[in-house]
């Protein structure tokens, strides 16, 4: 039994791949993969799970994301939830289960259900998470290099930008455009239906790195918690931004140019300019009591001795101020 979990599907989904063509790879024809989704037919899953067939078919049965994983769902049934925890616990052998649950990070909505604590407790767990800022731009070339595809470093960040953090979405429009080329040009995601807006997490990122406007930065952050995002998660992406910044300090002091620092950082050297563009800006001393403060407002909001909107903007407001 495998329990997969994280907060990109992208991921889930090839995790689950994995397992599907090794035990393909396995039993070769003898092999069925039976998919259910938040409900099912409670019936046909006893069948499966209970009964070993004439042939002896080993059987893959995948379950995403089960409403009775949340124990606020008031339609969960507590009897054939019961039910349930003994019929996996029981499996035949020719049965392998899969359950895979996706979940944004600080979802309040979320509470794990007695289900959801013994498939934690007794399957081979995985989890996996979403890329940082800094990982999804060697994803997106990547994936256009493997393709046969060619996009150069300005291009690649104006397409990141232009894109929400959701490798599926993220392959789609990638495979899309590369159905009218095979080089990716500024001028192909401007002719797009691509909002740059639509990704606020690298909105937010590209201003604060820019930092050219506050009152830009402060829309692109009200956004982002308009849109339900958690502040610890801002806070995150400003504090990775300075510590990219900080790091970049000790490497200049090593005398390595900037091309040196980006393949040391694994980082675009377009973004390593911006970066560095913006340690001059704020200055080291500045980098540094920074972070520091952002530790301690992360401390804060999580102990909830201030609200985290309110925090972040006092934060910035006296960066700019400095």
């Amino acid at each position: 039994m495998y329990f997969i979990r994280g907060n990109e599907n992208y991921f889930i989904d090839e995790e689950v791949a994995k397992i599907s063509n090794a035990l393909q790879s396995q039993y070769g024809e003898n092999f069925k993969v039976y998919l259910f989704s938040q409900q099912f037919n409670f019936e046909e899953v006893v069948d499966l799970i209970s009964n070993t067939d004439i042939f002896s078919t080993n059987k893959l049965l995948i379950f995403k994301d089960l409403l009775w994983f949340n124990e606020k769902n008031a339609k969960v049934d507590k009897n054939l939830v019961d039910e349930f925890l003994y019929l996996i616990s029981t499996a035949v052998s020719d049965s392998t289960i899969v359950f895979t649950n996706f979940q944004e990070k600080y979802a309040k909505t979320f509470k794990p259900s007695e289900l959801y604590k013994f498939i934690e407790k007794n399957a081979k767990l995985i989890e996996v998470e979403k890329l940082s800022d800094r990982q999804i731009y060697a994803f997106v070339q990547k994936l256009i290099k493997s393709r046969g595809g060619t996009i150069d470093d300005f291009t690649l960040v104006e397409l990141v930008s232009s894109l929400p953090n959701n490798l599926n979405l993220i392959e789609n429009e990638i495979t899309r455009l590369m159905l009218e080329k095979k080089e990716i040009t500024p001028g192909m995601i401007a002719n797009s239906n691509l909002s740059i807006s639509s990704n606020i997490s690298y909105a937010f990122s590209d201003a604060f790195i820019k930092f050219n406007s506050f009152s830009e930065i402060i829309k692109k952050l009200q956004e982002q918690l308009n849109y339900g995002i958690h502040p610890s998660q801002i806070l995150a992406q400003i504090a990775q931004i300075l510590s990219d910044c900080q790091r970049i300090y000790f490497l200049k002091k090593q005398a390595q140019s900037l091309d040196n620092i980006a393949k040391s950082l694994n980082l675009h050297i377009y973004r390593i300019k911006l970066l560095n563009s913006l340690l001059i800006k704020l200055e080291y001393s500045q980098v540094k009591r920074s972070l520091n403060e952002l530790s301690k407002l992360d401390e804060d909001i999580k102990n909830d001795r201030i609200d985290g909107g309110l925090g972040l903007k006092i934060f910035l407001l006296n960066l700019i101020n400095m």
